[in-house]
């Protein structure tokens, strides 16, 4: 099992189908989320689907923020009380800002 910790963009309504100038009316708020993946699996397939999709391999946090800069966040996952990540959101390759953020279009 490999881990890594993320912001997750909390979506607060049904949507579809919209620009991305457009998709910050449709944020709810920023929460963190568990990227789990299962690396033996991703290894031995194409596709990263099912290494990344078992049963509780992204739990969210309980609560979501709403007044915080998503662009500029400490990201930290701690492993038994040692740090194993440190980052900002500011190094992001893609930004959370209304030019950048997307719903894919179905």
């Amino acid at each position: 099992m490999d881990y890594e910790a993320e912001l997750a963009i909390v979506i607060g309504r049904r949507v579809r189908n919209i620009t991305p100038a457009a998709s910050p009316r449709y944020i709810l708020g920023y929460t963190t989320a568990q990227d789990i993946s299962d690396r033996t699996v991703q290894s031995s397939e194409s596709q990263w689907c099912r290494a990344k999709s078992f049963d509780t391999f992204t739990p969210l946090a309980a609560v979501h923020r709403t007044k915080i800069d998503p662009n500029d966040l400490t990201i930290q996952l701690f492993q038994n009380g040692q740090l194993r990540q440190n980052s900002n959101t500011a190094q992001l390759i893609f930004n959370c800002s209304s030019s950048s953020v997307s719903f894919p279009r179905t």
